[in-house]
């Protein structure tokens, strides 16, 4: 009960982070009049209108990396009444505001403390690619629910066990939030997997390097259990449960040969660093908007470097939960620098670092909420004025920092060149090419931003239409050009496909559609 005075203070700061986040959430979608989408998002509602049509997880369109989400929405739809398309747009942004509990909860029972549970999870809907993924019509509200909740009941089962208490409950519990993860995407279950593995080797050559004894029944010890029940049950899920995830490791092979490749001194087949430059009307505004991130990086590093100096010196214990914390740093660390590598190799288009980043992020800030907490209070007591000024500079630096996190979630155009949305007379010139083109391929500007639109149109499939971006080819018989398409060009010094009016046969004053042969 010694935390029973600060029920109340964390009630009305889970109330008022709950309404800035729901905030954030109508920003992002009014911001565009919820015309945005992705090519992830569109087929996660084709793969979820196809479970609810056919009420069969493995449906004849499935998502490759789970079933969760897709059946979410299923189950949502049945239960509600609304149209899959309607949730995806509409309504599955905000159920972002259910990670707040679930950030808070991990992050006291991660780190013991309330306040620095509070930091951190604010500073956790301040991440922008945190928040882009949850705010998104996609997987990522139920993967992040899911390994929240592995790691606070991991978090829990180490302290209970720590203290001698039973944790038969909290067992359960984590292998339930595994099973979650799985499903809802197989591949960052995976992920969690291998940062749980190194945790567990990094606890034993710690104990072995600092000297201590690694006793069988320390709480830790559980690491190498959940690692061997969790690759068992993965691989339950992909080759049983679920197969389609399985075909994902077909690409195994040519990763490890283009790694081999690059360690040999080949030249990399790609360069993922080039997006900034392509992406971005400047290096320095992209650095501008990911400042947070640095902050969080050097933070959190500082204190693990820190508190591994503290342990050596014998100057600082840490209960099982904290440890567990400090190991799982370490682990999503060397994972994110296996990424670059694969990055550079040219594996998993090229992206696989994106991907990993966030999910280091969210053990990263609890470690650098508690720099932060520890600095201030410091600072406090050496300089009396700065407990007046300290607050006030908070204040500032929060609300740079969320202008910041929105501008890049939102890919704002006055700032990128890379725009996410679609307008109007765009969707309706992909409806009206679903009902009168025929079998052929559909050239639909420089970037993936239509081809997503026209792949949630199921009139696109019905008439046997293939989309196209990028460079157009011979196949090419439909050109699709909009207002939007020239003022990024003019933007970006892009090249678009040559047509002429005689080719024309739709127009809405806004967009054109153009029949080549």
């Amino acid at each position: 009960m010694k935390n029973a005075p600060n029920r109340r203070p964390v009630g009305w700061y889970l109330f008022l982070l709950a309404g800035y986040v729901l905030l954030a959430a109508g920003y992002i979608g009014a911001r565009f009049l919820w015309n945005w989408t992705s090519t992830d998002d569109a087929r996660l509602t084709v793969a979820a209108e196809a479970v609810y049509a056919e009420g069969t997880i493995l449906p004849s369109e499935t998502y490759p990396f789970g079933y969760g989400y897709p059946a979410l929405n299923a189950f949502l739809s049945h239960l509600t009444g609304l149209s899959i398309r309607t949730l995806q747009v509409y309504v599955q942004p905000f159920l972002i505001v259910l990670l707040v509990p679930l950030a808070f909860a991990t992050y006291w029972n991660l780190t013991g403390r309330p306040e620095t549970a509070m930091l951190a999870s604010l500073m956790l809907f301040l991440q922008p690619e945190f928040l882009f993924e949850s705010a998104r019509s996609s997987h990522a509200k139920l993967t992040w629910a899911s390994a929240l909740s592995l790691l606070c009941a991991l978090a829990i089962s180490f302290r209970e066990a720590g203290a001698g208490r039973p944790i038969g409950k909290w067992v359960v519990l984590s292998y339930l939030f595994a099973f979650g993860l799985m499903t809802s995407s197989a591949f960052f279950a995976s992920s969690y997997l291998f940062a749980i593995a190194c945790s567990f080797l990094g606890w034993r050559l710690w104990q072995r390097w600092g000297r201590r004894q690694a006793g069988k029944g320390s709480p830790l010890m559980r690491l190498l259990y959940v690692t061997l029940s969790c690759s068992v049950l993965l691989y339950v899920v992909i080759y049983h449960v679920y197969p389609p995830a399985g075909g994902q490791l077909s690409i195994l092979r040519s990763i490890v040969d283009q790694v081999a490749m690059l360690l040999l001194g080949v030249e990399a087949a790609t360069n993922p660093y080039r997006y900034v430059q392509a992406a971005w009307i400047s290096e320095q505004v992209y650095i501008a908007l990911t400042l947070f991130n640095w902050l969080v990086l050097l933070l959190s590093f500082s204190s693990w470097l820190l508190r591994a100096k503290r342990i050596l010196e014998g100057r600082e214990e840490l209960s099982p939960n904290q440890l567990f914390l400090w190991l799982l740093y370490s682990g999503f660390g060397l994972f994110l620098a296996i990424s670059v590598i694969l990055d550079l190799a040219g594996a998993l288009s090229a992206n696989m670092q994106v991907r990993v980043f966030p999910h280091l992020m969210v053990v990263a800030v609890p470690l650098a909420a508690e720099t932060l907490t520890g600095l201030s209070h410091q600072i406090s007591q050496r300089f009396p004025a700065a407990r007046i000024l300290l607050p006030g500079g908070m204040a500032v630096l929060i609300m740079a920092f969320s202008l910041a996190s929105l501008l890049k979630v939102t890919n704002e155009p006055l700032l990128s060149h890379n725009w996410v949305f679609h307008t109007d007379p765009e969707r309706r010139s992909v409806e009206w090419l679903g009902k009168h083109g025929e079998n052929a391929w559909v050239w639909m500007g420089v970037d993936e931003r239509l081809v997503a639109l026209a792949e949630a149109d199921g009139l696109w499939k019905a008439s046997g239409l293939q989309t196209k971006w990028g460079r157009p080819d011979e196949r090419t018989t439909y050109f699709l050009l909009s207002e939007i398409m020239t003022l990024r060009a003019w933007r970006t010094g892009d090249q678009l496909p040559e047509v002429f009016s005689y080719n024309r046969i739709y127009d809405n004053r806004f967009t054109s559609i153009y029949r080549v042969r």
